[in-house]
């Protein structure tokens, strides 16, 4: 899957990993991990619309706050599918996820330099 943060286009296929994999638990109520992951980012979208720009826009790093913002609700249940345990119909927890998902961090950070680096160049 191809997103967008503010003009680039970054590739992560491993989003389309999510597709089908259904958490069970008290906060996910049979929610696929895909679906969830492009709410949380349209709430996101929604949510930085109502802060102030110049807040949004200042660098921490090599990235605004709102690029650092949308990194995260992209990656946040990457290793979903990597942990879930079918202990039952009704309970399938992800424990640990964001733990090996900080263990990959490195990876999809690399991905994320690259293309802003190219779009800082001026190459699509």
């Amino acid at each position: 899957m191809v997103i967008k943060i503010n003009r680039a286009k970054i590739d992560l296929p491993e989003l389309d990993l999510l597709k089908g994999v259904k958490e069970v638990h008290p906060w996910h109520d049979k929610q696929d991990v895909y679906k969830h992951t492009l709410a949380v980012m349209k709430g996101l979208k929604s949510l930085l619309k109502r802060n102030p720009k110049k807040i949004l826009a200042e660098k921490i790093g090599a990235y605004t706050r709102e690029e650092l913002l949308t990194i995260c609700a992209v990656l946040h249940d990457m290793a979903k599918p990597d942990t879930i345990v079918y202990q039952s119909k009704d309970l399938t927890p992800c424990r640990a996820h964001e733990v090996i998902m900080s263990g990959r961090i490195g990876r999809a950070a690399s991905v994320v330099r690259q293309e802003h680096h190219e779009r800082v160049a001026g190459r699509p």
